[in-house]
C-alpha cells in the first residue's frame, strides 16, 4: 500500500498494551479505503507520540483527522493506559503534530462504532434493529 500523498488522510489507531495498530485512510464511495498499515509492539516504546513518529517517517501524509481507541479510560479527552505508563490527551496531540482534529475514545467505544460483522456465538439469533455488544478486553 502507497498512500497518495496530496490527498488528505485519516490517522486511525487502536492503541493497547501489546500492540499498537496504526492506519492511514482516504475517503471512497462505501468506506474508507486504507492506503497504509502498521503494527507495533507497544512494549518497545516509552509512549504514543514515538510510535506515530516512527509511522508517519514512512508515511508523510497531510492528516485531516485523527481518531484512536485506547486501552483505558477516556474522559475529557485524556486517557491514561491500563497496562501501560502512557498518558495520551487530545490537546498535547494536536499542539505537538499540528493536527486540526484529533479525538480519543476508549477501545471498545471505537469497536462499538465499527462495520457490523454479523457473527454470531453459539448460534444465536440475529434480531433485526437491536445491537448486541459482548466484548472481552485483551
Amino acid at each position: 500500500m502507497t498512500p497518495d500523498h496530496q490527498q488528505e488522510h485519516v490517522l486511525a489507531g487502536d492503541i493497547g498494551a501489546t500492540k499498537t495498530n496504526l492506519g492511514l485512510f482516504v475517503p471512497a464511495k462505501l468506506r474508507p479505503k486504507l492506503t497504509a498499515f502498521e503494527q507495533f509492539s507497544s512494549l518497545k516504546f516509552g509512549g504514543l507520540k514515538e510510535i506515530i513518529e516512527k509511522f508517519l517517517e514512512r508515511h508523510a501524509v497531510p492528516i485531516s483527522s485523527v481518531c484512536f481507541g485506547i486501552a483505558g479510560p477516556v474522559a475529557g479527552g485524556k486517557s491514561k493506559t491500563t497496562n501501560l505508563e502512557w498518558s495520551v490527551s487530545e490537546r498535547a496531540l494536536t499542539r505537538h503534530f499540528g493536527w486540526p482534529r484529533v479525538k480519543i475514545v476508549n477501545d471498545l467505544t471505537a469497536a462499538g462504532h465499527s462495520k457490523r460483522q454479523g457473527r454470531f456465538a453459539r448460534g444465536g439469533l440475529q434480531r433485526p434493529g437491536r445491537r448486541l455488544n459482548a466484548a472481552k478486553p485483551g
